[in-house]
Formats: C-alpha cells, sequence, structure tokens
C-alpha cells in the first residue's frame, strides 16, 4: 500500500504506536496518534512529535467516519470495542498492528 498522503489514525500512544506513527510519517503519510487517556509523557517528547509531523489527539478520540482518514491502526493492547475501531471495522479499513 502506498502510504504517501494518507491520513492514518494510530490508536495507542504506548511504545508500539509511538513506532509506527514515526514509520509512517517517514513514509509520507499525515499521521494522528490517539489515545483516550493523557499518557505521561514528558512535554519535550511531545513536542519531539509534534516536529516530526505527528498530530496529537489525546485524552479523547476522533470520530471516525467515512473520509476522515484513510487507514486506522490499532496498537496492540487496545481492544478492538473502542469507538474508532469499531467506526473503522464499519467501513473496513481496519489494519491490526500486531
Amino acid at each position: 500500500m502506498e502510504l504517501k498522503d494518507k491520513k492514518v489514525l494510530v490508536v495507542g500512544a504506548g511504545k508500539s504506536g509511538l513506532a509506527v506513527s514515526r514509520f509512517l510519517v517517514k513514509k509520507g503519510a499525515v499521521v494522528v496518534l490517539t489515545d483516550a487517556n493523557n499518557p505521561a509523557y514528558l512535554e519535550d517528547k511531545l513536542a519531539e512529535l509534534v516536529t516530526e509531523g505527528i498530530e496529537l489527539s489525546f485524552g479523547r478520540y476522533p470520530e471516525v467516519k467515512q473520509g476522515s482518514f484513510d487507514l486506522v491502526v490499532m496498537s496492540p493492547g487496545v481492544p478492538l470495542n473502542v469507538e474508532p475501531a469499531r467506526s473503522a471495522m464499519k467501513m473496513a479499513y481496519l489494519s491490526p498492528e500486531s
């Protein structure tokens, strides 16, 4: 799959979520990293992610609807019954990251 200019939602901001977000940005994707919680990263780590081109959405999940994302990547450990996964599966573009 060509990733350049694809809008990708990465759900889960643990180690795997950070790694896949960085990978996707390097491949030219437009990445939104989300987590229902506010991850306990140092402020400089968050600034580094933004500098790399990763949009952050913490504390709630962005709405996944037709046309909002080209791909949704779920981090391991994030249950598939959370709203972004349910919506993505309905639209048939969920890619489990495991």
